[in-house]
């Protein structure tokens, strides 16, 4: 019995399980199935085998504590317009799965460039594989928007925002291990997938932002000083630029990125009018119903970003702590150059414009928010470890199995 429980605290058994609950969002059909596979592959085996001492690691890191108080702001407000024991089964729930994922050793950068890599392919393979079963269905043409994938991640803007995220890896990791040239492969795919065939817009803002975030914070690396490779970096930069330009202006899918209009703005006011009139400080609870409906008629039942819906749902109590280990977690990230950190960054981009409830039952959230974080708050867990004399020195968590 022993060395079962020890089986399920090792990080031998959390890779596989991580790794294996990634793949679950391409290949399960639907929320059950998929929700059924994380009780079963992660949250069980966490609440068998947690122990105390872990707990209180956990949340000797502020950006756990940060994570405690976003759900206890919702747990709170829902007394206003909610259900309590449902805010606490999920925020139960998404600890669990820190305490889980905080069990993954910290991987290196060129460890994670290999992953990145692995993971962006699978997912064109998975665009594709849908392209060719909707083809065949006579429910595609080329030139059309995908929608509706096969598999819990549907969504094409959190396919693409997934992509971007492992575009974000890739760029970090293979600048500093001098891979220029699979960079710019991993832009060209990345692109070309989610411009021409996903159709979503989200990916420009994610790349480019990403790709100024990620110079400045290696303009000091030395692969970064070499004249030759800022040339190549600045000559593909531009040349993508103008055919991006060209692709948006000059052909239909361009017609139909341009042409399609974006409500961002409009649903943010209306959401925080609402919010106002709720109450600024509490908000108007995690069930309050409202929906908005937009100046040409379209009805929007969510913020679309993390940050207006938690405003929106525990009001300045909730906002502030999630903001917080945001920035906490940004501020981190740039200056150790840490490839979950990247992860969180490029994440956060997506999510800012396209995102909604965080606590909540199992679903692309977990895939965009907690799982960077969660990897984020382990790499600190484990270098506070390191540290001599330190009061966390001695690790809860087993050693890798043999």
């Amino acid at each position: 019995m022993m060395n079962i429980l020890q089986f399920f605290r090792s990080s031998t058994y959390w890779q596989f399980a991580i790794g294996a609950w990634l793949l679950s969002f391409l290949v399960l059909p639907g929320s059950q199935s998929q929700n059924l596979f994380t009780y079963v592959a992660i949250l069980l085996p966490v609440l068998a085998t947690f122990r105390l001492v872990e707990l209180k690691e956990f949340f000797s890191d502020p950006l756990s504590l940060g994570l405690l108080l976003v759900i206890l702001a919702l747990f709170s407000t829902s007394f206003i317009d909610g259900d309590p024991s449902s805010i606490a089964k999920f925020g139960t729930m998404v600890l669990l799965f820190y305490l889980g994922i905080i069990r993954v050793p910290s991987y290196s950068n060129e460890t994670a460039y290999k992953i990145a890599w692995i993971l962006l392919l699978i997912i064109i393979v998975y665009v594709i594989g849908n392209m060719v079963w909707k083809y065949q269905q006579g429910i595609w043409q080329p030139g059309v928007r995908l929608v509706e994938l096969i598999g819990k991640l549907e969504n094409p803007i959190y396919v693409t925002n997934i992509m971007g995220c492992m575009l974000a890896i890739i760029t970090l990791t293979g600048i500093q291990l001098r891979k220029i040239q699979y960079v710019i492969i991993a832009y060209i795919l990345t692109l070309f997938l989610a411009l021409a065939v996903l159709q979503t817009r989200s990916i420009l803002p994610m790349t480019i932002i990403m790709g100024i975030i990620t110079y400045f914070a290696l303009r000091s690396h030395t692969s970064m000083t070499n004249r030759i490779t800022k040339l190549v970096l600045v000559t593909f930069a531009s040349l993508l630029a103008l055919l991006i330009a060209y692709a948006l202006l000059h052909t239909t899918i361009g017609e139909s990125l341009l042409t399609r209009k974006f409500y961002r703005i409009e649903i943010w006011q209306g959401f925080i009018g609402e919010t106002m009139r709720c109450g600024m400080w509490l908000g108007c609870g995690p069930e309050h119903k409202f929906h908005y409906i937009s100046h040409d008629g379209q009805t929007m039942v969510n913020p679309h970003s993390i940050f207006f819906t938690q405003f929106y749902k525990a009001g300045v109590i909730g906002l502030i702590p999630l903001l917080t280990i945001s920035i906490w977690a940004l501020v981190y990230s740039f200056r150790q150059k840490y490839w979950a950190g990247w992860f969180f960054m490029a994440a956060l981009i997506g999510l800012s414009i396209d995102g909604s409830s965080l606590i909540h039952s199992p679903n692309m959230r977990w895939l965009m928010f907690h799982l960077p974080l969660a990897l984020l708050i382990a790499k600190r867990l484990q270098d506070k470890r390191t540290i001599p004399d330190s009061p966390n020195s001695a690790s809860p968590f087993p050693a890798p199995l043999p």
